[in-house]
């Protein structure tokens, strides 16, 4: 089983002319160009830091949510302690990081989360190799709204784990469980379950997790909707999924890796889309 946690977030333009996956998927090439230059604070020489994409997949002929999928591979700088004899020295080398990239037709895009990978480089490396100006203000990432969430909580047609936390002060005025409850995440700093029963079991068999999710806040659920395998939605705008592709030779891997991750983002990433619609 292949799995990979999402964060999502959209492109923006000066004018508002998004770049199209076409555009993207051909100003691709499998070749590194700087990224960054900075000063190296040992030796005082300029160390270049670059970046590529490769494995490209266009994804068209869709009515909506037509797409690039790409991975991203960037070279960043990885701090360590090594031993000198009975001293402990800092050292650090320049090590390759990969990520997928998924970016859509109406400027959406999610990429896999990675530590060493921050925020702006993969929608300013769109921008770049899509031919757009890079400015200030590139993307917005994307959180999932409570009102989103308790729709998936909702339609779930099963939840395995769920983690809640308390509500801002003031916002609620509760009695009995939910007081009780609000009081208990407050102390423990949230409050998470979950079934521990594998492939079977539903939390909402409980009353009280009813009880917590009107009266808290929702910060996470493992849901599972349908065939689909068990997904994990973050307040924070981050989507866990997972697939199977041991059934999958090497030329098709984009193809359908790229495809999958498209029909499972897609419901979380339209979800945020009409949320924007009033804005």
């Amino acid at each position: 089983m292949t799995g990979a946690t999402f964060r999502l977030g959209k492109l923006r333009t000066e004018n508002g002319e998004l770049p199209s996956p076409e555009e993207l998927a051909d100003g691709i090439q499998d070749d590194f160009t700087v990224r960054s230059e900075e000063e190296d604070p040992d030796t005082g020489e300029t160390v270049e830091y670059a970046e590529k994409g490769r494995n490209v997949f266009l994804g068209d002929g869709y009515d909506e949510y037509n797409f690039c999928f790409f991975t991203y591979v960037a070279d960043t700088l990885e701090s360590f302690r090594i031993r000198d004899g009975n001293d402990i020295e800092d050292d650090s080398q320049i090590v390759l990081e990969t990520a997928w990239v998924i970016y859509f037709d109406n400027g959406q895009f999610a990429y896999q989360s990675r530590q060493d990978i921050p925020r702006a480089w993969i929608p300013r490396f769109i921008k770049k190799r899509a031919g757009v100006e890079v400015t200030d203000n590139d993307f917005v990432m994307d959180s999932i709204g409570q009102d989103e969430i308790e729709n998936w909580y909702d339609r779930a047609d099963r939840i395995s784990k769920a983690k809640f936390s308390q509500v801002s002060e003031g916002e609620s005025d509760l009695s009995g469980a939910g007081e009780k409850l609000q009081e208990l995440a407050r102390v423990a700093d949230g409050l998470s379950f979950s079934t521990g029963r594998g492939d079977d079991g539903d939390l909402r068999e409980a009353t009280l997790i009813d009880e917590a999710s009107d009266s808290l806040e929702i910060a996470s659920l493992n849901v599972k909707i349908g065939d689909e395998n068990m997904i994990t939605i973050k307040q924070s705008g981050r989507v866990e999924i997972s697939w199977n592709e041991s059934d999958w030779d090497q030329d098709s891997l984009p193809r359908n890796r790229g495809q999958t991750v498209r029909t499972k983002l897609r419901p979380y990433l339209e979800s945020i889309r009409d949320s924007r619609s009033g804005d």
